[in-house]
């Protein structure tokens, strides 16, 4: 059964990834001390703070958040292409 439903497992695990990398409500009530924080609520804390104006930074920044989470995308393609594939024919 495991190797018919890899793809499955493989979409799964980057939906969870994805699903837990991006939290942000529940860190920044939980972490009280701000060396604590996560990356998206460092990332907001430094918009709100000290680089609320210099753009060039805050996209620095944004596009370091989002690197983990392309490259498990890029790493897991194959399997979550091949699941929606698998879900798309017919008979």
């Amino acid at each position: 059964m495991t190797p018919a439903n890899l793809p499955v497992i493989f979409a799964l695990g980057v939906y969870i990834f994805v699903n837990t990398w991006n939290q942000y409500i529940w860190p920044l009530l939980a972490m009280a001390d701000p060396k604590m924080h996560t990356l998206t609520v460092g990332v907001q804390d430094f918009a709100a703070g000290e680089g609320g104006g210099h753009w060039g930074a805050l996209m620095a920044a944004a596009t370091l958040a989002t690197l983990p989470t392309f490259v498990v995308f890029l790493l897991a393609r194959k399997p979550i292409l091949q699941t929606l594939m698998e879900g798309a024919v017919k008979g």
